[in-house]
């Protein structure tokens, strides 16, 4: 819009994505703290950030936004007690266009890839559209890997955009013996299947874990850290290696204090 251009961009043309996220985030708070927000929706808007005591009109370095909503009006007749989190993202669309070296290119739409101001954490609505369209029985294991690798222990180990793409490369595997269009799309979830689609995408979890880093399911040149916690490629195995460990068996062995150290 032509009453943003003086303040998104320097004086070289550049995009300043700092200013572009604050004014994005300022929008979104705006409009979903309406009052038509909440009446067209049924969802009142809960700010994270006065949740944490942080002044108004602070916005987070973090590229994305979290915002929180919560049910005003029952869901087919149930009170529903939970909040539902949510995560907003500024992004640019170059229509008609993808990248040279994507990969899969039949599961992908023309206005599916969107560039997202950081790297190398690329996500695309491909993805989401690919999960949304899988068979039930999927999505249930996608649910079952994700609160197991939240509620396992003390510690979450893995994102959703990582486990989703752990997802993704087994529906591939199976494809030479096993098309897609042959999946089970029943409404029904087969507890057998259900449990045989955990174990593979855990052991898919395992294999993105012994090098330390995966690679995008739609642009494999795109590696990505696997743990949560880890901030670029490799840091957990560089803190191994410096630590004189080999493997994560031995990580595992060492005390509580030295854990700590680690």
């Amino acid at each position: 819009m032509p009453e943003y251009d003086e303040d998104l961009f320097d004086s070289s043309g550049i995009l300043n994505t700092r200013i572009v996220k604050f004014k994005f985030e300022t929008l979104v708070k705006q409009i979903l703290s309406s009052l038509s927000f909440c009446e067209a929706t049924g969802f009142e808007f809960i700010d994270p950030a006065q949740d944490w005591f942080v002044p108004p009109g602070t916005t987070s370095v973090k590229v994305n936004t979290k915002i929180k909503l919560k049910f005003t009006k029952p869901v087919n007749g149930y009170h529903v007690p939970h909040n539902i989190s949510v995560d907003v993202v500024p992004a640019l669309r170059i229509d008609g266009w993808w990248p040279d070296d994507t990969r899969r290119k039949d599961l992908c739409q023309a206005n599916d890839c969107l560039i997202v101001f950081t790297q190398p954490q690329m996500k695309y609505p491909a993805e989401s559209r690919l999960l949304r369209d899988s068979p039930h029985v999927i999505r249930a294991a996608f649910k079952v890997v994700k609160r197991m690798s939240k509620y396992f222990c003390w510690y979450i180990f893995f994102s959703s955009h990582v486990i989703k793409t752990a997802l993704f490369w087994c529906m591939d595997e199976m494809e030479p013996t096993r098309k897609r269009s042959s999946f089970n799309y029943s409404d029904e979830v087969n507890g057998d299947e259900l449990l045989l689609w955990v174990q593979t995408i855990l052991r898919q979890l395992l294999c993105f874990t012994a090098p330390d880093y995966f690679p995008s399911y739609f642009m494999p040149k795109c590696c990505q850290p696997v743990w949560i916690k880890e901030k670029y490629l490799k840091q957990f195995h560089m803190h191994l290696y410096q630590h004189g460990l080999l493997t994560y068996t031995d990580l595992l062995s060492l005390n509580e204090q030295q854990s700590r150290d680690v």
